[in-house]
């Protein structure tokens, strides 16, 4: 694998769906760097009223959980 390979987004991972949960410092830049290579992204923070619900994340293929620690 060379290092072009590696710097350009594989075309497959645009199929991909995120969830993230939490959308504050973490989420938010998780979020921007996904949305940068066109990745599709389903946020939900109780908090700040984004997003429809738990229940969209769960047809996500991957989720993030961004949550104060």
């Amino acid at each position: 694998m060379d290092t072009i390979s590696i710097l350009e987004p594989d075309k497959s991972i645009n199929k991909l769906k995120i969830g993230i949960l939490g959308v504050g410092v973490v989420g938010n830049a998780i979020n921007t760097v996904l949305q940068e290579f066109n990745i599709m992204t389903k946020i939900y923070d109780k908090y700040k009223n984004l997003g429809k619900g738990l229940h969209d994340l769960l047809e996500c293929s991957f989720i993030f959980i961004c949550l104060p620690t």
